[in-house]
């Protein structure tokens, strides 16, 4: 290898070092976000990954509705080379857009370049059967029904009549296996017995009510009208009591309404049931300006009326809003409750400023400034060592001549009384042509006889020299 294919190749080296070196120095800065899946169920979760590359300062983090509610982590705060997550959970069928860019950030090598990126995730969420399944758990359990009344054998509907009877035997079946209650208003007398069972109720004459009523809650009546053998009453027509109505919701929705009047579907837990009497809101950062909710509640039938109570002005804590629902004479209420949760605004503590006059010293050189004279300097280094040891290397040394190669013997003596002035002549030239010059005379003496002659009276000379050398620096001293 000579020495212009090895410069060549140095050269080629050093220009792929700070090609590199320039590449990754700008391609440093930066802001990137991920998300952990963008196709999800009601009630799981996705966690969303924000990070700052060798930059400084804000990011934003937001969904653009209510389908997703977040569990955890920070929406927007700073940042300064590291990553940060956020999570959010899936309240709602449907489909979300979570956003996240940066926001006021710099290069930290140069605070004066912005750094800037956003990504956008769409998330898909599914209704989740399980969650659909499970609901009922949380409703009040059925309280069941009076299947069949047996009266002395006879099943009974509404009315029975029966003559000169102190006692009719009675059997209930129900649709569960609970245990029952046989009341009698007429003898203000009670029978606990089991579904299926038969029991021995005491009948007076007139008309005898009888309210069964299972230990869940669940009510019927049968009348029995009893009278003497004599008496003949046909066509016994009474009012028939009116069956116990339930007061309750049919539906129930809620917005929220921010100041500018702007409104927003939002989601509850858990789903809306007509018996179920509390539900719960949660109003995060991402909608601190609602101030508001606009609450449609109708109710089962038309002539009941509802009247909501504590849906304005919220504050930042725990609201209570209460739905009231009242039967058309007022008698039966039922009331529905909505505690919303409206989180505190994260305000950043700042430390009061103090203005201290000084001279601010600039440093000379940028982070990638001095990275850049750092790796300059090196390389320039190596290339003048490197270059050093080839110039050492590859410099031409003198061409020896053998005997009969083309000169005389008197111009090979011309030549040795030059190299005489051996005080000029470095000490490693030296000892580097002496051993050149011992290796040329044994040739010559070899080919020619009478260079031994000349090689004596040369040999004299110098001799001679150093003695007259010798007597100068004596004489100096």
């Amino acid at each position: 290898m000579n020495k212009k294919t090895l410069k060549i190749i140095t050269i080629f080296f050093m220009t792929l070092i700070i090609w590199i070196a320039l590449n990754t120095i700008s391609a440093a800065a930066s802001f990137d976000a991920s998300i952990s899946s963008t196709n999800i169920k009601v009630g799981d979760t996705v966690t969303v990954t924000v990070k700052a590359n060798n930059a400084a300062g804000m990011y934003s983090v937001s969904a653009n509705n209510s389908n997703m509610s977040k569990v955890s982590g920070d929406t927007s705060e700073f940042l300064e080379n590291k990553s940060t997550t956020i999570t959010y959970k899936a309240v709602k069928a449907g489909t979300t857009t979570i956003t996240a860019k940066a926001s006021d950030m710099t290069d930290l090598d140069d605070d004066s370049k912005p750094v800037t990126g956003s990504k956008t995730f769409t998330v898909t969420i599914k209704s989740n059967e399980t969650t659909t399944t499970e609901q009922p758990k949380q409703e009040e359990p059925k309280k069941g029904t009076i299947d069949t009344c047996y009266i002395n054998g006879i099943k009974v509907k509404e009315y029975l009549n029966v003559t000169n009877k102190d006692s009719v035997s009675v059997k209930v079946n129900t649709s569960t296996k609970e245990g029952l209650t046989i009341y009698n208003s007429l003898t203000k007398k009670s029978y606990k017995v089991k579904s299926g069972e038969t029991a021995n109720v005491q009948i007076l004459e007139g008309t005898n009510t009888l309210t069964i009523t299972l230990d869940t809650g669940a009510k019927a009546t049968r009348k029995i009208y009893s009278q003497k053998e004599e008496e003949v009453k046909p066509n016994v027509i009474e009012e028939k009591p009116q069956e116990e109505v339930k007061v309750l919701l049919k539906s129930l929705s809620v917005k929220g309404v921010k100041a500018e009047e702007d409104k927003i579907d939002l989601s509850f837990t858990p789903e809306f049931s007509a018996e179920v009497y509390e539900y719960k809101i949660l109003l995060d950062e991402t909608l601190e300006d609602i101030t508001k909710l606009d609450i449609e509640a109708k109710a089962s039938q038309d002539d009941f009326k509802v009247e909501i109570t504590g849906n304005e002005e919220l504050k930042e804590g725990e609201n209570t809003i209460t739905i009231t629902v009242k039967s058309k004479d007022g008698k039966t209420t039922t009331t529905y409750k909505i505690l919303v949760t409206k989180e505190a605004k994260v305000v950043p503590i700042v430390a009061p400023t103090v203005e201290v006059e000084q001279e601010v010293i600039k440093p000379l050189w940028n982070r990638t400034q001095q990275i850049l004279i750092t790796v300059f300097t090196s390389i320039i280094a190596l290339m003048g060592i490197a270059y050093a040891v080839i110039e050492y290397r590859y410099k031409k040394e003198p061409e020896t001549k053998i005997p009969n190669s083309g000169t005389t013997l008197e111009e090979d003596m011309n030549k040795e009384v030059e190299e005489d002035k051996i005080g000029e002549i470095p000490f490693a030239k030296v000892g580097f042509e002496k051993e050149e010059d011992s290796k040329v005379d044994i040739l010559k003496e070899e080919t020619q006889p009478e260079f031994k002659d000349i090689k004596e009276q040369k040999n004299a000379k110098e001799e001679e020299l150093k003695k007259q050398t010798k007597t100068k620096r004596g004489k100096h001293f």
